[in-house]
């Protein structure tokens, strides 16, 4: 049987193949699209492609508006959480003492203990960070009240240094640490 390809460059509504013995006979009808058809093809995915765009256009506005919704939730999640420790360090006197006893650890260690050291308190918690502090084994440290401050807040001086440990500097810093890691796990997603 000898060999032959064929090449189709137009549509082709039928082909008709019939055998004769040894030689074959191939009828090919080409399809005749007429305008009108091709028109309203093309109408069609016109129509196609518009809507597709249109629904592209509201998937981004929807996905604006979750993400707007989303960062509303975290600032209301997180204003709630701030303002749930906000009381509770600041109403409850063992958490008070507990977070003023950390703040003044924490600032002693960055100070040379060889200098003299004074660390100021709200009077609130004066009698207790005195006997604390009286039950160092270090250099003395002078205790004094500063009325300004908020229970659990407190001023550490050690020469010209000084460190000022507030409630809501440290609660700033939570805040905007928990919101940094949030954002980083939602972009993770």
């Amino acid at each position: 049987m000898p060999e032959f390809s064929v090449q189709i460059t137009q549509p082709v509504a039928q082909i008709n193949v019939a055998s004769r013995q040894d030689c074959e006979v191939v009828e090919i009808d080409v399809a005749r699209n007429d305008e009108a058809d091709r028109q309203r093809e093309m109408e069609h995915f016109d129509n196609v492609e518009l809507t597709l765009k249109k629904i592209e256009s509201q998937l981004t506005k929807t996905n604006e508006e979750l993400s707007s919704i989303r960062n509303q939730v975290i600032e209301i999640v997180t204003q709630f959480a701030e303002t749930l420790a906000r009381t509770l360090f600041t109403k409850d006197i063992e958490l008070v003492e507990r977070r003023l006893n950390t703040s003044i650890e924490a600032g002693l260690s960055q100070f040379d203990p060889s200098s003299a050291t004074v660390v100021w308190v709200n009077g609130t918690c004066l009698t207790s960070i005195q006997q604390q502090i009286s039950n160092r084994d270090s250099e003395p440290i002078e205790i004094c009240e500063d009325p300004l401050l908020l229970p659990g807040d407190c001023r550490i001086e050690n020469g010209n240094d000084g460190i000022i440990a507030r409630l809501e500097n440290q609660l700033q810093s939570a805040r905007n640490s928990v919101l940094l890691k949030f954002r980083e796990s939602l972009h993770e997603c």
